[in-house]
């Protein structure tokens, strides 16, 4: 039969199972789902939505009452005041050369004979002890 009338379409219809419910799934800003809404339940949140939104404006109105920003950075610029900060003017990266570095050498590798001044070889103290008592 290549025309089916409407009863028998409806009759189709009421005859196959019921699938999967349709949710609304809702997310965080990365997008992990936090719950799944059916119809009715979303309704019912749509229909709150202007109470929660007068709450969080009535803690909004609370917080800036008690100006607790303003009050955690007049904290914060007394105790950059009065406190010394050892690190707020330590240089970050390589030092330069020179008298306004604070180094006006240049370091580098040691020489053979600054390091036989420096670190004292048993061998050299021999031969300078040998060559002392000959």
């Amino acid at each position: 039969v290549p025309f089916k009338t409407l009863a028998s379409r409806r009759a189709e219809n009421a005859s196959i199972a019921q699938g999967p419910e349709t949710l609304l799934c809702a997310t965080d800003y990365r997008q992990r789902p936090m719950m799944f809404l059916r119809r009715d339940e979303w309704a019912e949140l749509l229909a709150q939505l202007p109470s929660i939104k007068a709450e969080l404006r009535r803690c909004q109105e609370a917080i800036d009452e008690l100006d607790e920003k303003g009050e955690h950075m007049s904290e914060y610029l007394l105790r950059r005041k009065y406190v010394l900060d050892k690190y707020g003017e330590r240089r970050i990266g390589n030092m330069g050369y020179g008298r306004s570095f604070g180094r006006s050498w240049f370091t580098g590798k040691v020489g053979p004979r600054a390091r036989e001044r420096k670190v004292r070889l048993t061998t050299s103290d021999m031969a300078r002890i040998n060559e002392s008592s000959e």
